[in-house]
């Protein structure tokens, strides 16, 4: 299966390393050298190799990894370039900055504009990790929805289960009743409503009140009828790597090569969708950070995230008040409410890694956070 990867950086052969520090600093070794330099409006301040090699530099690859990225795993057909990654050839397309994207569901378009989308969490649970009960009741959850829009989030993120580590699940009825009011009212405000859940049955009813996403953690294979339920509706959908339920996830968290575990995972999801009926337009992926990951894991693919968009959407990532921030933090982070600051700090990693959507609690920190970091992309 081909897929397009971006090119990650485009190095000079290590012969030539000194005259391309010079050219990134805007200087020549002597005047006749800096006309050869591509500068033509003189006033960049950045002068740039008028020609580069195919060699691909890829710095948060292990040595083993790189070395898929050098020249000999490189070539040329049909006049598109190819690249060997993990013995599997792959496309690429060169690509830089903070790219616009869109996601279509319910005859609408969410664009990007260029900037990273902000996803607000609420939770109608009494049992999620972070905020269980702090939203059960309706108004209360409209409340907290309402202001979550007016601090910057894109979409609203409605969970009517709690799939935090050890979670034990509820029935169909159960969370349809804690769902479905809320979506009603917010859809009818115009807002961007998705919702977490692995049911077809609740997928169905959150669509028929107005969702606009479906936020399935299972990428579609807890129920074999959800598949069918999003390309009925044409909706929105994010597809989640995971590994086993959430009762037990944590306890098998190795992996022989998690980022290329995972990027195999989603890239077979997003096939499935496909053949399902489900527009590749209308698809966002999750790396899935806490579910059956080690907290090393999920830094590893904070790390690599850029790596993701060789599947050519737009990727979600997650980090908010996990667990994996309170064990960095120790006895600073204990409380989910005292993760604010390393949450922001993920949020930023991500966002400059190449994460597209953030789903966070605190939504008027991270846009904030995500504003910055945007900015920090352009140059």
């Amino acid at each position: 299966m081909e897929l397009p990867l971006r090119r990650l950086e485009i190095d000079r052969e290590p012969s030539r390393r000194h005259s391309l520090q010079s050219a990134r600093f805007g200087r020549s070794e002597s005047a006749g050298r800096s006309s050869q330099l591509g500068d033509p409006g003189g006033d960049t301040g950045r002068r740039v190799p008028k020609k580069s090699s195919s060699y691909l530099k890829a710095d948060r690859f292990t040595p083993a990894e790189t070395n898929t990225f050098k020249e000999p795993s490189t070539s040329t057909i049909a006049g598109e370039s190819k690249l060997t990654v993990g013995g599997k050839l792959r496309g690429f397309t060169a690509g830089a900055g903070a790219a616009a994207f869109s996601l279509r569901g319910r005859g609408r378009i969410l664009e990007s504009s260029g900037r990273t989308l902000i996803m607000g969490i609420l939770n109608v649970t009494p049992d999620s990790f972070s905020d269980g009960g702090d939203f059960l009741d309706p108004i209360a959850a409209l409340e907290r929805a309402r202001r979550m829009a007016g601090d910057g989030a894109d979409i609203i993120d409605i969970g009517g289960e709690s799939s935090r580590p050890g979670a034990e699940p509820v029935s169909t009825d159960e969370e349809l009743r804690r769902v479905v009011p809320v979506v009603e009212v917010l859809a009818k405000e115009g807002l961007f409503v998705s919702v977490d859940t692995v049911k077809s049955a609740v997928a169905r009813e959150a669509l028929i009140a107005g969702a606009w996403m479906i936020n399935d953690i299972s990428a579609l294979t807890a129920d074999p009828l959800m598949a069918g339920v999003v390309s009925e509706y044409e909706s929105a959908v994010t597809l989640m790597h995971k590994r086993g339920l959430p009762g037990s996830m944590q306890g098998n968290v190795e992996y022989e090569n998690l980022t290329g575990e995972v990027i195999d995972y989603l890239a077979g999801r997003i096939e499935f969708a496909v053949a399902s009926g489900i527009g590749r337009a209308s698809i966002a992926i999750d790396p899935g950070l806490g579910f059956g990951k080690s907290a090393e894991g999920n830094f590893e693919l904070i790390s690599r995230l850029e790596v993701f968009k060789s599947l050519g959407l737009p990727v979600l990532v997650g980090p908010s008040r996990k667990s994996f921030i309170g064990h960095t933090l120790g006895d600073a982070g204990a409380g989910t409410d005292d993760r604010l600051y390393g949450t922001l700090a993920a949020v930023t990693a991500s966002i400059l890694n190449g994460a597209s959507i953030v789903r966070v609690h605190d939504v008027k920190e991270s846009a904030e956070a995500a504003l910055v970091a945007d900015r920090l992309k352009i140059y």
